[in-house]
């Protein structure tokens, strides 16, 4: 190789060492733009992840907020107040059984009005058929 470097001209000689400096120099530039290329996006993304999980967080916080609200104002609602019971004086008297794994009779006032007292009779002695 180096009997073809001497045998070169000097005009040759000069082309091909610049073509290799800058060749080189570009190389070395790329790899700096392409690092500081990459930091930066790396860290704009992450900002904005970020922030779009601020963002969820407090879509799920004011989303509570309103839900206990709702619940709070639902919960102070006599009718609603009055249907939960129902329902659950109603689990009380289908639920109960007997030793023997059937269904009691429930007592004639079960703290229910008329209607709804038959109707529970009823089913109490239908599921336990």
């Amino acid at each position: 190789m180096n009997s073809v470097f001497s045998r070169m001209s000097l005009l040759w000689k000069i082309l091909l060492s610049t073509s290799v400096a800058l060749t080189t120099l570009f190389a070395v530039t790329l790899a700096i733009v392409q690092r500081h290329v990459v930091r930066t996006t790396y860290r704009t993304l992450q900002e904005e992840v970020n922030r779009s999980f601020q963002v969820y967080d407090s879509l799920w916080k004011a989303q509570a907020e309103k839900l206990a609200a709702i619940g709070l104002v639902l919960s102070r609602m006599s009718d609603v107040r009055s249907a939960f019971t129902l329902r659950r004086r109603a689990k009380a008297i289908i639920s109960w059984e007997d030793a023997g794994g059937q269904f009691a009779i429930p007592p004639a006032n079960c703290g229910l009005p008329s209607p709804i007292r038959r109707r529970c009779f009823w089913s109490v002695i239908l599921r336990a058929t």
